[in-house]
């Protein structure tokens, strides 16, 4: 974030979230929803797959935070799916 000069207000506001819940993701180190996950990357203008691809450059600013981070949503997309199929 610090290359572009936004601050944690700003990527809310460009993701269309709340500021707390841009906050909560590196201050709790909460795992965002998949749709959360979308938004912020489209704040970035990158792909989930991007994303994903980057190595531990340190996209957000935060260190070891960021493979936390991407370890985190991994587990929440996975829950996500195996109880959409086990709805089903």
């Amino acid at each position: 974030m610090s290359e572009r000069g936004w601050t944690d207000y700003r990527l809310a506001k460009e993701a269309n979230l709340s500021h707390s819940t841009v906050t909560n993701m590196f201050s709790r180190n909460n795992a965002p929803t998949p749709p959360t996950s979308e938004a912020v990357c489209k704040a970035f203008a990158i792909t989930l797959a991007q994303f994903f691809l980057e190595g531990d450059e340190d996209f957000l600013d935060r260190g070891a935070k960021n493979t936390v981070f991407k370890m985190e949503f991994v587990r929440t997309v996975r829950y996500t799916a195996v109880s959409i199929v086990d709805v089903q």
